[in-house]
């Protein structure tokens, strides 16, 4: 069920990955083929013991039916996803979207989006526009409004992103573009370049 009414959520059957937040109680799940990624709040019945589970937030669509890869139009914008393959949750709260899926790759880039971005319990589910633009980009030379490049970053198809407690992020890449190992961007907030990667 959808937080404020308005039916349900279905994600599709095979969905890639998921990230827990906190104590479990919300998790962000990768909604690949419908190119979106949703969280659901209240899995552990604790935030609302009267009801389960429900979907407050999705993020790449404006409304639930809408599925197309970057809502429909011809590149990548701020608050659209392709084929979204992966998220992750820093240390500090912050959301990893890998926005990048499939063997030829799609928008090639990791959107962030800063702590205190969500709240917490909106009375109804919010969607991409409610939400607004990400913080930050990898692999776009910070823009929004293009996908990932190899003049701004040689080796940008992220398909699996973590990152540690220093801050330090880590992508695996998509090996159909070109680059076969993990990179290491030691700092992201300082730099969007990859410093490092984690060869054979």
């Amino acid at each position: 069920p959808v937080a404020g009414g308005g039916g349900t959520h279905a994600a599709w059957a095979d969905f890639l990955d998921f990230a827990v937040v906190g104590s479990g109680d919300r998790i962000w799940i990768a909604d690949r083929n419908a190119s979106r990624v949703f969280r659901i709040s209240n899995v552990d019945g604790l935030e609302d013991p009267r009801r389960g589970p429900y979907v407050d937030i999705v993020l790449g669509q404006n409304n639930l039916t809408d599925d197309k890869v970057n809502q429909g139009k011809k590149s990548c914008g701020p608050r659209t996803l392709a084929w979204a393959y992966n998220v992750g949750i820093s240390p500090d709260g912050e959301l990893l979207i890998s926005d990048n899926g499939g063997e030829c790759g799609t928008d090639q880039r990791i959107l962030i989006y800063g702590p205190g971005r969500f709240p917490a319990r909106p009375d109804k589910c919010l969607f991409a526009d409610d939400i607004g633009d990400p913080d930050r980009v990898i692999g776009t030379g910070g823009r929004l409004d293009v996908p990932g490049s190899a003049t701004e970053d040689p080796t940008c198809s992220p398909f699996q992103v973590g990152i540690s407690a220093r801050g330090t992020l880590v992508a695996g890449m998509n090996a159909y573009a070109g680059q076969r190992f993990p990179l290491v961007y030691l700092d992201p907030k300082k730099s969007t370049q990859p410093q490092m990667a984690l060869g054979d």
